[in-house]
């Protein structure tokens, strides 16, 4: 087994007896009875059962995320791996278990008949543990009503709100997550089989969500509040499939049923009302605000896809889909207080919203010549939106009177979405020489779409990799692609003007003569997923064995994006990575690793800003950004800078009756933010580094008592540290319009001790 340092830091309390499982015994001389028991070894499949506990030394939601040992003290686990094969009937069963005793624990029973049918039955668990230091003023946290204490003193600012301090209360924010799963194959002869599977997944817990009142330019106050989780997703899968020496095909069909307990989420306004002008807040009162939570929704699709060998050196292969996307849950009320006059009902009583989706591929791959490979492939997807359009006259965070003036602004239309896709490519991979391949290719990708920015963009790339051996112990290689996407026809601020009505639209700058304008961000910036960009991607590699015990591998990669088009929005992106591995095997008894790793992201975006509130409606102003002659004084950039190191090292020794060995893994990332602003523009304090650390170190130890029952003790310390400024230097009061969490960073050292028993048997 790998023992390189596991991302999710799973728990196992022994991962050295599992890492064991299948090796031979020991060499040398046997007697008959032990060669007639390390013959049946060989022959049958091993199984093995694990039992035994381990102790955390201190609570840590962190330390707990994902493995289930967020608490202190002794936990009991278990796995196992029982394999049974064989029999005149060709039958077979496998369960496989692993941490039953966590609340990470999976277990997979599998069985049948070789060659006539199969069941599989599959359970799993997994808990994300959000945040252990979270707190919270409202009561009620985990339903769907959150409420405020008695005597709250309400305020228009968080400092006004005398009571805050003393009602923040914890809350731990996590989820867990359910899965049960069943698994049937039946083989029907001829060449044809069928697969069905279903699966049920339940999602329970809370997550964090901004709890808003008012949008408006000026009033909006918010909070984050927990808002319950409690999802259910079906799945179902029915397959058919037929096989033979030149042709495989496949039809089925896949479903999703996606159910939400709770509908929405309400909340008591911590506010004061006078933060609402009349004939808003301030006249009626606005007691509570309302949130939609996640609607119920379906996906259906059938599907095919096959393949033909029409020579031994030809084949063709495919697919085809299509699908339906349906949601209709009733809709909320424009708003939960019934104060606030609503004098023009909901259009319609759900979204009905319908999403239809279409997808085929076809690629035919050939060997044109003992040294020369050609593929060439399409693929197309379209997703047709057919969701019914409406007019919508919302109320603004249940914090205003419905405005259904003509000219109205909070009348909008929503906007279906649809898209279409293509992509062609063509790869040529030939040999030049003995020890020389070199691979070329071209990629070409169009996008079509409505209601964004552009209506159409397309990209082109050309890829070239070389690959050489230069002895029978090294090689190494180089490959580079240029991609270049262009999105003729950007315009910004055309889809957000879509969902507007033609009379508020009139009411802007220009009126009916000259360009309407609404603004969510400065017009002229533009979306990095839409805007013309070149991209440049540069990889190389090498492998080679100095000695036949050491074996070494180094890469790197590296691309850079520019938007040459792009005066305001992100205007470049560079990335690279470079890694070292070195494996050791100095004999059959002792080996190790040593690796590292460098990555970096660095991205500039610019901006600008208005330097008084009416200098951003003068046309001066705006005419100035759409044509980029604003002055530098009133543009800014901030350039962001990710930098990740990652190291270990590990080794193994294995003996008759030890094994031990140990990991070490080093992991440090930092994340740092530039500001340059112009002379007229008020610059902001500098932010902090966002930094964390790792350190973990892994130790294990085997005692064979017998052939096959084993002791097994395991020691684990990580130490984890990180500086966060968006929790460590944000408490209840630090915002003025949004109400802190007194969330701190995770920091902590824990230690883990496992002692186990293992036995195996066949």
């Amino acid at each position: 087994m790998n023992r390189t340092f596991d991302k999710r830091l799973q728990f196992n309390i022994l991962a050295a007896s599992l890492a064991a499982l299948g090796l031979a015994a020991p060499t040398g001389l046997l007697a008959a009875e032990d060669l007639a028991t390390e013959i049946n070894r060989l022959s049958r499949p091993e199984s093995e059962i694990e039992i035994g506990a381990g102790s955390v030394s201190k609570d840590s939601f962190k330390f707990g995320d994902y493995r289930g040992l967020e608490e202190s003290g002794t936990h009991g686990n278990a796995n196992l791996r029982i394999v049974n094969r064989g029999g005149d009937d060709a039958g077979y069963l496998q369960i496989i278990g692993r941490d039953l005793g966590l609340t990470s624990r999976s277990l997979q029973i599998e069985g049948g008949t070789q060659g006539n049918f199969g069941v599989r039955l599959e359970y799993d668990e997994l808990p994300k543990l959000h945040s252990d230091s979270y707190q919270t003023p409202f009561l009620g946290a985990g339903s769907t009503d959150l409420t405020l204490p008695s005597g709250w003193v309400r305020g228009a600012t968080t400092t006004a709100m005398t009571q805050l301090d003393a009602s923040m209360q914890p809350f731990d924010v996590e989820t867990q997550r359910k899965k049960l799963g069943l698994g049937l194959t039946k083989e029907l002869g001829r060449g044809w089989s069928l697969v069905a599977n279903i699966k049920e997944e339940r999602k329970e817990g809370t997550k964090l969500i901004g709890a808003m009142m008012g949008n408006s330019p000026g009033n909006p106050r918010a909070a984050l509040a927990p808002e319950p989780v409690d999802y259910t997703t079906d799945q179902f899968e029915a397959l058919a499939r037929f096989t033979s020496k030149r042709l495989q095909v496949q039809f089925g069909y896949y479903g999703s049923v996606f159910k939400n307990a709770n509908n929405r989420l309400t909340w008591s306004n911590p506010y004061a009302d006078s933060v609402w002008a009349a004939p808003n807040c301030a006249t009626v009162g606005c007691p509570t605000g309302q949130l939609a939570q996640e609607p119920d929704s379906q996906f259906h699709q059938l599907n095919a896809s096959g393949s033909f060998a029409f020579t031994p050196f030809t084949r063709l292969s495919g697919s085809l889909s299509a699908g339906r996307m349906t949601q209709n849950e009733e809709f909320l009320p424009y708003s939960v207080n019934p104060a606030l006059t609503v004098t023009t009902p909901l259009p319609r009583t759900s979204l009905d919203g319908e999403v239809k989706t279409a997808h085929a591929d076809l690629k035919l791959t050939s060997k044109l010549t003992p040294k020369t490979n050609f593929a060439v492939a399409y693929r197309y997807d379209d997703r047709d939106n057919r969701t019914p359009i409406d007019t919508y006259i919302y109320i603004a965070g249940d914090a205003q009177i419905q405005d259904t003036a003509i000219t109205s602004n909070k009348k909008r239309t929503n906007r279906p979405l649809s898209s279409t896709t293509q992509v062609a490519f063509t790869e040529l991979d030939f040999r030049l020489t003995p020890s020389t391949d070199l691979k070329l290719g071209y990629d070409y990708n169009t996008a079509k779409h409505d209601y964004e920015a552009t209506a159409k963009e397309r990209e082109r790339t050309y890829r070239a990799e070389v690959r050489q051996r230069f002895t029978d112990s090294s090689s190494g290689g180089l490959g580079y692609a240029r991609s270049d996407r262009k999105a003729p026809e950007y315009d910004g601020a055309a889809s957000l003007a879509d969902g507007f009505s033609q009379d508020y639209l009139n009411t802007l700058i220009g009126g009916t003569t000259g360009r309407t304008t609404p603004w969510l961000e400065v017009p002229p910036s533009r979306k990095f997923f839409l805007a013309d960009r070149e991209r440049d991607k540069l990889r190389v590699f090498a492998n080679f064995a100095p000695t036949e015990a050491i074996g070494v591998q180094l890469g790197g990669t590296y691309y850079g994006d520019k938007y040459p088009e792009t005066a305001y929005g992100l205007t470049e992106a560079k990335g690279q990575a470079t890694n070292f591995d070195v494996s050791l095997a100095t004999s059959e008894t002792v080996t190790g690793h040593l690796f590292a790793s460098l990555e970096k992201y660095e991205t500039d975006q610019n901006g600008s800003q208005c330097v008084t509130t009416l200098g951003c409606v003068t046309a001066t102003y705006r005419s100035q950004l759409e044509t980029n002659t604003l002055p530098d004084s009133q543009k800014w950039t901030v350039s962001a800078n990710d930098r990740t190191t990652t190291a270990g090292l590990g080794l193994r020794v294995k003996g008759a009756k030890f094994e031990y060995g140990g990991d070490f893994s080093y992991a440090y990332s930092q994340g740092r933010f530039d500001y340059i602003a112009g002379s007229a523009i008020t610059a902001p304090m500098p932010l902090p580094d966002l930094v964390t650390r790792l350190k973990r170190l892994d130790l294990f130890v085997r005692y064979n008592i017998k052939t096959d029952l084993s002791v097994n003790l395991k020691y684990v310390q990580e130490r984890y540290l990180s500086d966060n400024w968006g929790y460590d230097e944000v408490v209840a009061s630090t915002l003025a319009n949004v109400i802190g969490t007194n969330q701190t960073s995770p920091d902590y050292r824990v230690s883990f001790v496992g002692l186990s028993v293992s036995y195996r048997f066949r």
